[in-house]
């Protein structure tokens, strides 16, 4: 089999955005949405994704992992425009196992400021069958990113969202390469704190 382990990297990243997206949870409870006004510091950024990829007739199961830390990020949510706006930094370290080997490993930096938004919770806002949908265009002129959380907890002081993605539809044929890219499941936490 001819080692597609450089390519798998390129992609890894592909599959995690393509992923994003989360079913609508039809049955969350009724959300405030005067709850979510103001500033949050995030405290948790965990991202685990199962993928089966298939190269000339072989597969591998590959793990991809992505965990935050050094948090100096928070996100300020507005109404009357509903705008989520991201500020400061945090990393995030991943690795992407396929087979049990360590295939790739890494760490973003989240860098956020007024010119710059970076994050998974930025742009406009609004609340759908108990979910936070909040859409973006990364670069201007793109695609627009549609991410759909399910807000686990809201209280005075924490907000924990979440998207959980568990099929196995093939996100992506790369006819180029040959690779077929079947995300088996994706599982995401957010947890912010109210800033005082």
């Amino acid at each position: 089999m001819k080692n597609i382990m450089p390519q798998i990297t390129v992609y890894a990243l592909l599959i995690f955005i393509i992923s994003c997206g989360s079913d609508d949870n039809s049955d969350s409870p009724e959300v405030n949405e005067s709850n979510l006004l103001g500033t949050w510091e995030i405290t948790e950024d965990k991202i685990s994704e199962s993928s089966i990829l298939g190269f000339e007739g072989n597969t591998q199961n590959c793990e991809y992992n992505a965990i935050g830390s050094e948090y100096e990020y928070s996100i300020t949510i507005t109404e009357n425009p509903n705008k989520i706006i991201s500020t400061g930094s945090y990393k995030v370290t991943t690795t992407l196992n396929c087979d049990g080997v360590l295939v790739d490993e890494g760490v973003n930096v989240i860098n956020s400021n007024e010119n710059q938004q970076e994050g998974f919770h930025v742009g406009d806002w609004k609340i759908e069958n108990g979910n936070l949908v909040n859409t973006y265009v990364e670069i201007e002129g793109g695609p627009t990113t549609t991410i759909v959380s399910e807000i686990i907890e809201l209280s005075d002081d924490k907000l924990v969202l979440s998207w959980k993605r568990d099929n196995s539809e093939t996100l992506i044929d790369l006819p180029l390469d040959g690779i077929d890219v079947n995300v088996v499941e994706t599982t995401s936490t957010f947890t912010y704190i109210r800033k005082k």
